[in-house]
């Protein structure tokens, strides 16, 4: 469970969170609560587990977990990149008065 919780702050961006913020989202942030099955683990446990991982660990399961969602599940061939360069402008002539 704390290592569902560590890996989603990670995917959320949120790599530099310090454990005692991670102890509050635990306690405020419903997507944090669901994932630790509404139990709200200590600054300390969160510390337990990084301490067994180590933090070169967590980034390597962490990709690890999105190659396999990736290419194994979605069939997403790893090696072809494509850039999407559209552009959308929003409410267009939206000003303009023709007379």
């Amino acid at each position: 469970m704390l290592l569902r919780v560590i890996l989603f702050s990670y995917m959320t961006s949120r790599k530099n969170i310090s454990l005692r913020e991670l102890e509050s989202l635990c306690r405020t942030d419903c997507r944090f609560l669901y994932l630790s099955n509404y139990e709200m683990p200590s600054h300390q446990a969160f510390k337990r587990v990084l301490d067994i991982l180590q933090e070169g660990a967590i980034d390597d399961i962490f990709f690890e977990l999105s190659h396999h969602i990736a290419v194994d599940l979605m069939c997403i061939d790893p090696h072809v990149q494509f850039v999407d360069g559209t552009k959308i402008e929003a409410n267009a002539h939206k000003n303009s008065f023709r007379l």
